[in-house]
């Protein structure tokens, strides 16, 4: 991502038979500036992780962290990903759901998966 923001919000609900139970859940709410910004990465207080290995993250312009409570990137020159922590879903019927959104101009290479 050069110039655009990707914003995500995730939420992971699971289902067992007709009654439905919340697994994991995360809104990044009070988690501002956690994350990784030109060379730092703080994921302190937080139950899961990123992978920013893959990315240039030249300045604190540059980012893949929560901001007003919602996980963005911002100019990262590659994929960069975030782990919940590991959920065990064994013996579950699941369903998944993001909200993610895009400001600004995107480049044709940019991606959410």
């Amino acid at each position: 991502m050069k110039k655009g923001l990707i914003a995500l919000t995730l939420l992971l609900a699971t289902h067992l038979l007709f009654a439905q139970t919340t697994l994991y859940s995360e809104n990044f709410s009070n988690q501002d500036n956690k994350g990784a910004y030109g060379s730092t990465i703080d994921l302190n207080g937080v139950d899961w992780t990123i992978d920013v290995s893959d990315t240039n993250l030249s300045d604190n312009n540059d980012y893949f962290k929560v901001t007003s409570s919602r996980m963005e990137g911002r100019d990262t020159e590659g994929e960069a990903i975030w782990y919940s922590p590991v959920v065990d879903i064994s013996n579950y019927l699941t369903s998944f759901s993001i909200d993610a959104s895009e400001s600004g101009k995107q480049e044709s290479s940019d991606y959410v998966i």
